[in-house]
């Protein structure tokens, strides 16, 4: 995680600012399903992008 201005900003395994505009968090079973809106090139809506976690702390 990298913190600006006040807010962290969750960063994928590749080291890519996470897309979760109008997040939505669901855990099933041991896994926590992170998804949200896509905005990497602009504000138009470019599809949803979904991440996986068993931890948020790391």
């Amino acid at each position: 995680m990298t913190t600006r201005y006040g807010a962290f900003l969750a960063r994928d395994t590749n080291g890519d600012v996470a897309q979760l505009h109008g997040i939505g968090v669901q855990k099933f079973g041991d896994t926590w399903y992170i998804y949200g809106e896509n905005k990497v090139a602009g504000n138009l809506f470019q599809g949803v992008r979904c991440y996986t976690t068993k931890d948020f702390a790391s």
